[in-house]
């Protein structure tokens, strides 16, 4: 591979963020300040290659403070926060994290030259993504213009196989969940720890139907104001995937939403078909689709991509397996997690499992009784 090119770009990034930033400036006491300069960097591989779309965070005292996402070039630059992340004593120490999925995060702290508007250099090593049972290499640099021809083949096979109409259907299931919160920057893809709350819950064509036209309409995510004892703030409301909506992956909207890559073998002679988001100014998902080898959809690993606040929200939810020759089920969930980071850089994490759904026609939630004696849905309580 000729790197000269890639050497070139990087320099031209250098100077023009030296540029920009008006080269050598004083350096701030203790961090972030009034009058610190834009916090600006270049990401890169090994070999020098620049890498898009890494989620940069700015962390003061190990909390999420700021975020962007590297350009084309590898880029970023995040400007200085308004007022000073405080802590017991005084300014917190600043430092950056890079997450990409394909890629070790990296996380260190920053230096005084740095806050001060030195260019921050971040090298990525490349790293595959541990699902169950397989593992998934990084993928392209960028979501490509069109879908992969296999990709999208395979996906075609997949909503062909299970039956729709979920749009006429009201389903209701008993509920187990579980849900626990972790550190500050902790993303944990297995189940939450703690105590288990036995429930329901159901949705009705009308409500499934209303999800579709809001998600063409803005996209996976809508922002909300939430409050807490500290006052109110910006957050982010997201399509329930997991549950309500798990139907969605196999819907012709979600074609539409997505590019395809390129597929790789997964476990039994199935497929892992990672997709990306087509329009990346809207609120958008990225992930995996696992397909069995007779293309019957067993589980979907995503990830929502938003504007700031970005609160690192995803999720995976499983799907029933059946015995070759018999029909494919409807898209309803057996188990599910979701997670997301709330405002003090912890991260709330939440577990499902489903019973057997009830499915009625019509467009009214199925009645389900109380029942004295909860039954457990979990694999290891079979």
């Amino acid at each position: 591979m000729n790197l000269r090119p890639i050497a070139l770009l990087a320099a031209l990034l250098v100077a023009g963020l030296s540029a920009s930033t008006g080269g050598e400036a004083a350096v701030p006491s203790g961090g972030f300040g009034s009058g610190a300069n834009d916090i600006v960097g270049i990401v890169q591989a090994p070999g020098g290659a620049p890498i898009v779309g890494v989620r940069v965070e700015l962390l003061a005292g190990g909390r999420l403070v700021a975020s962007t996402v590297t350009t084309e070039s590898g880029g970023f630059r995040i400007p200085p926060p308004r007022t000073p992340a405080r802590g017991p004593g005084g300014l917190e120490s600043p430092g950056i994290r890079a997450e990409r999925l394909g890629y070790a995060t990296v996380e260190r702290p920053l230096s005084d030259e740095e806050t001060a508007g030195a260019l921050i250099r971040l090298v990525m090593e490349p790293a595959p993504l541990p699902l169950p049972e397989l593992r998934v290499e990084v993928a392209s640099e960028r979501c490509p213009d069109r879908s992969h021809p296999e990709g999208a083949a395979l996906w075609e096979a997949m909503a062909r196989l299970h039956p729709n109409g979920l749009d006429t259907l009201g389903a209701a299931s008993y509920t187990l969940v579980r849900t626990d919160t972790l550190p500050a920057g902790r993303i944990i893809r297995g189940n939450a720890d703690g105590p288990l709350t036995a429930g329901q819950r159901g949705f009705s064509g009308r409500l499934r139907t209303a999800w579709e036209r809001r998600v063409e309409r803005d996209g996976y995510a809508f922002p909300v104001r939430r409050t807490d004892l500290s006052g109110s703030f910006d957050a982010w409301s997201y399509a329930p995937l997991e549950a309500d909506f798990a139907s969605h992956f196999g819907t012709p909207l979600f074609a539409r939403q997505q590019r395809f890559r390129a597929p790789s073998p997964g476990p039994a002679g199935g497929w892992i078909v990672p997709f990306c988001a087509a329009d990346s100014r809207r609120a958008g998902v990225e992930g995996y689709l696992e397909l069995s080898a007779d293309t019957l959809l067993l589980r979907v690993d995503w990830r929502f991509r938003t504007p700031d606040p970005d609160e690192g929200a995803g999720g995976w939810t499983r799907f029933p397996e059946t015995a070759p020759g018999t029909p494919a089920p409807l898209l309803l969930p057996l188990e599910a997690v979701v997670w997301r980071t709330i405002r003090s850089g912890e991260v709330q994490r939440r577990s499902q499992w489903f019973e057997a759904w009830t499915v009625t026609p019509g467009d009214s939630v199925p009645f389900l009784p109380e029942r004295a004696e909860t039954v457990d849905p979990r694999p290891s309580a079979r």
